[in-house]
């Protein structure tokens, strides 16, 4: 990692209305999750952690132990709101994306809330 973008990244975050968190439901937390969290929880935004792919556990039972790993490893208070997604840019990966709709919304009401106008958010074009 260049030091150069490292310290643009850490410009741009400082400019950030809300942070989305994509988290890999299967992976769970990793070191690098909580480094992620921690650095940008110090920004005081609030934090959006989109439960990705979840779509891939085999059955329900295993979709909610995984979940459950991540709250217990995370203090869910640094944390605004968890919603579970899967999406792809490519529709043969994943022809129905999960939570989009949910995700759009969550942004549009914490930029309503900080005044900020979310009407320039491109408007959504459905899961």
């Amino acid at each position: 990692v260049r030091e150069d973008v490292n310290q643009l990244t850490d410009e741009l975050l400082g400019h950030t209305d809300v942070f989305l968190w994509v988290l890999d439901v299967n992976r769970g937390i990793t070191k690098a999750d909580e480094e992620t969290l921690h650095k940008i929880k110090s920004y005081g935004r609030p934090i959006l952690a989109c439960l990705n792919k979840i779509d891939l556990p085999r059955n329900e039972a295993d979709k909610i132990k995984l979940i459950e790993n991540i709250h217990n490893k995370l203090d869910t208070n640094d944390v605004s709101e968890f919603i579970e997604t899967a999406f792809d840019p490519d529709p043969r990966l994943i022809p129905k994306k999960i939570g989009c709709h949910d995700v759009y919304l969550w942004v549009s009401l914490e930029l309503a809330e900080q005044g900020k106008d979310a009407s320039i958010l491109p408007k959504f074009k459905g899961e």
